[in-house]
């Protein structure tokens, strides 16, 4: 009796080392080779029970693979036989794999694609971001792609969990996606199935059974040191563009989706500060940032450009997000942001860790975990800072305080250390100090200035001011008190009267 047979193809490696998996089934003097669309390393292969082995990150679902197309074959083979006939190769070839038909809807022929264009104008309808828009765009290209690379057909009605199992390999062996983006992928996945499914589509229900696992990336941010080497560094025009953008977002929390529509009227001067103010791309939600004077220089150094132009109102000179992240990297490595940091990259689905320069990490979102890690650093409220980012939820905001060692060690001792309240105040004071940046005297008395211009008799300051500035202000005739610790908890620490 014939039986088919699983074979390596070592001569075959792609750039990652795996090879091709090819099934073979001889008869009757013909031969019938196929892809069976897996790869895998050779050590994850067992040549004498043709099957992967226990190395193999998916062992289990992809031998599962092989079983079924083997048993396919030899089956079809069968079915011929029985019937009086010994199949030619295409013939069986046909058989194991036909030609599916398209779908049809109201007697229109309706493909997939055509489906990926219908739930992109549910999208808009729903008036969800650009970027939510572009990770399904994405996951189209991804299909189009795998069909094309491995002669797979991916159609709605045939998405079984052979289908998935089948790209998602090729998603980590091929593309070396790391488990976090496996999981994102399958998230956009199932909604995609779910919105076909109630628009009355062919649809095979094992999408409801795809596991979503939710795999929490390394925090990169930059610390006190290495933003300030970006501050301090001078450097050509188009990276002084790029530097600018990013700073900006450092001192004020904003995406790049945000940043990229900013424009002056989305800024105000309320009572002697700069308020931004702008509901954001991703969240729908509205937001409302004081600007630091930091904020406000790169906004000067802009905004004249804006004024004197009637086509372009963006004051920033953001590029793509894709050059801005290449032009960080440039950025980071002429900054010497060079600390080495261990990195996990994903081999054959396998996790290996590599050191790399911390600038070879530098995105521009990185600028947003800056923010909110030197803020909570800093001394920022918790509070404060979640409705500073637009997060809906604590816990999202909670992702940085995770980060801030130096914030768990404060909050577990002055919770329990409670023994000695003299000593843990003044170590508490020292320690402010330490990550407290000295306030800067001149830049402090002109927002008093630019209040008193506009008016008004007192200031609030929303950031903890040390007692050599205190001293300094009160010298100045400045009358300097402390806010309720209910005030605190917003944000809100010190008023300045005069």
């Amino acid at each position: 009796m014939a039986n088919a047979n699983i074979y390596i193809i070592e001569n075959e490696p792609n750039k990652q080392g795996a090879c091709k998996l090819m099934l073979f089934f001889s008869y009757k003097g013909k031969r019938l080779m196929m892809t069976t669309g897996e790869r895998c390393l050779p050590e994850h292969f067992d040549k004498k029970k043709q099957r992967v082995n226990k190395k193999h990150p998916f062992q289990i679902e992809t031998n599962s693979i092989l079983n079924n197309l083997c048993e396919s074959v030899e089956s079809h083979y069968k079915q011929f036989i029985a019937k009086g006939k010994v199949p030619s190769v295409q013939e069986l070839r046909s058989a194991v794999k036909p030609k599916e038909k398209k779908e049809l809807i109201n007697g229109t022929k309706i493909s997939m694609a055509d489906y990926f264009d219908l739930f992109e104008r549910h999208l808009i309808s729903q008036r969800r971001s650009r970027s939510t828009k572009y990770k399904y765009r994405t996951l189209q290209r991804m299909f189009s792609k795998y069909q094309r690379e491995k002669k797979e057909k991916i159609d709605l009605s045939t998405f079984d969990e052979i289908t998935h199992t089948k790209f998602i390999n090729w998603c980590i062996y091929d593309l070396d996606n790391a488990p976090s983006t496996i999981g994102k992928r399958n998230g956009f996945i199932k909604a995609f199935f779910a919105f076909c499914e109630r628009n009355e589509a062919n649809v095979h229900p094992y999408y409801k059974s795809i596991k979503i696992k939710k795999v929490d990336a390394e925090m990169i941010f930059l610390n006190e040191d290495e933003l300030k080497k970006i501050e301090d560094i001078q450097v050509e025009s188009y990276l002084e563009k790029t530097k600018d953008c990013f700073l900006f977002s450092c001192y004020t929390g904003l995406r790049y989706s945000d940043i990229e529509k900013l424009t002056l009227d989305h800024i105000q001067l309320v009572e002697g500060n700069y308020i931004l103010e702008l509901i954001q791309e991703k969240t729908n939600k509205k937001i409302s940032i004081a600007l630091s004077n930091k904020a406000v220089e790169i906004m000067n150094k802009y905004k004249y450009n804006v004024l004197r132009s009637q086509k372009n109102k963006h004051f920033l000179p953001v590029i793509t997000n894709q050059k801005l992240n290449a032009y960080l990297k440039d950025l980071g490595r002429i900054a010497e942001i060079d600390t080495p940091v261990e990195k996990i990259v994903y081999q054959q689905g396998e996790p290996v860790k590599v050191i790399v320069p911390k600038y070879e990490l530098l995105t521009f979102h990185k600028a947003r975990h800056t923010f909110a890690t030197l803020s909570l650093q800093r001394g920022m409220p918790l509070a404060v800072l979640q409705k500073i980012l637009g997060h809906r939820r604590i816990e999202e905001t909670m992702i940085y305080a995770k980060v801030v060692d130096t914030f768990q060690h404060d909050q577990l001792l002055k919770t329990w250390n409670n023994d000695n309240e003299e000593k843990d105040s003044k170590d508490g004071s020292k320690k402010m100090e330490q990550v407290q940046k000295e306030v800067n005297l001149e830049e402090l008395t002109n927002q008093i200035l630019k209040a008193n211009e506009a008016g008004q008799g007192k200031l609030t300051i929303s950031y903890p001011l040390s007692e050599n500035t205190v001293s300094s202000l009160e010298q100045k005739g400045f009358v300097i008190q402390d806010t309720s610790p209910i005030e605190k908890l917003k944000g809100m620490y010190h008023t300045i009267s005069w």
